[in-house]
């Protein structure tokens, strides 16, 4: 956890863009959200990358995106490589492949 929150103070930093972090810190379950301006566009373009960082520091730490609240677009590309995804609820027979050996969520 400690190496997430301190990657993740990086990035905001190179990006330039605020990262919160909330959630379930007891069991890993942490939520990330970018904080944008919607009266700058310029921010949205660097979201994008910082996202793609994100996910790519979860999975070097051998974390999980999860599916809890389902998987957008930013996530798609990420879960079709069949690892670190992870998912729970009904949707999950629809979704890509599940990493067992991680904790699913219960609702």
């Amino acid at each position: 956890m400690p190496a997430l929150i301190a990657g993740l103070g990086e990035l905001s930093r190179k990006y330039d863009l605020p990262i919160i972090n909330f959630g379930h810190a007891g069991n890993g379950n942490i939520h990330v959200n970018l904080l944008l301006d919607p009266d700058q566009p310029e921010q949205g373009k660097k979201a994008h990358a910082c996202l793609d960082e994100i996910f790519s520091l979860v999975l070097e730490l051998n974390g999980t995106l999860s599916g809890e609240h389902g998987v957008g677009l930013e996530k798609a590309g990420f879960c079709r490589s069949g690892t670190g995804c992870e998912f729970s609820g009904t949707d999950a027979g629809h979704q890509a492949p599940i990493r067992s050996e991680r904790h699913t969520q219960s609702r």
